[in-house]
């Protein structure tokens, strides 16, 4: 922490200083325990990492940007370690509110700037369907259905001859894909 003061016309008196852990409020209802230790240390940890970066949704960079971006691993860990579905079903929820004309979602959702993820858009489905069997709510998997079904609608028309997702499209905000599945290697844009 630091604490800069400029212009002080006066002596000042710092009574205190500290900070606000703030997060979702889960309750702990999995555990995992083992006869090794790292396993057991690992479980801890990655327990810990999705209460810190969990707030009114999953978040990303809890001390940076806090953008709802859809995780591969954070929802699903949060099933095995919280069991909460009101969290898990917001999520959902809110992330479809992103869906556009066209079909697609954007993430971060809700931000004053989005990227156009369509890795993370599957996700997205993916993380309804793990819900699903996971809690059993029809109810949620019947009310986001028809977002679903748009995304897909949307991907079938975007394929390429040899059924792959096509590298550009013309209503692309940048006109061209941002596949992150993962920071490996990015072909030149040259």
């Amino acid at each position: 922490l630091q604490l800069t003061i400029r212009n002080a016309v006066q002596p000042l008196q710092i009574l205190s200083v500290g900070a606000t852990f703030t997060t979702y409020q889960f309750q702990a209802n999995g555990s995992f325990n083992s006869s090794d230790a790292l396993l057991n240390a690992i479980w801890t940890q990655s327990q810990y990492t999705v209460q810190v970066t969990t707030q009114d949704a999953f978040i990303d960079c809890p001390w940076r940007e806090k953008g709802q971006w859809m995780d591969m691993s954070a929802p699903m860990a949060s099933y095995y370690a919280f069991g909460d579905r009101a969290i898990a079903a917001r999520d959902l929820r809110l992330i479809s509110q992103s869906q556009n004309s066209a079909g697609r979602l954007f993430f971060p959702y809700p931000s004053a700037f989005t990227f156009e993820l369509p890795d993370q858009i599957t996700w997205w489905g993916m993380h309804l369907w793990q819900y699903y069997l996971h809690f059993g709510d029809i109810t949620l998997l019947q009310q986001l259905y028809p977002v679903l079904s748009q995304v897909n609608c949307w991907f079938q028309q975007n394929l390429s001859p040899r059924g792959l997702l096509n590298a550009s499209w013309p209503d692309a905000p940048t006109g061209q894909l941002w596949t992150w599945i993962d920071w490996g290697h990015r072909p030149s844009q040259n």
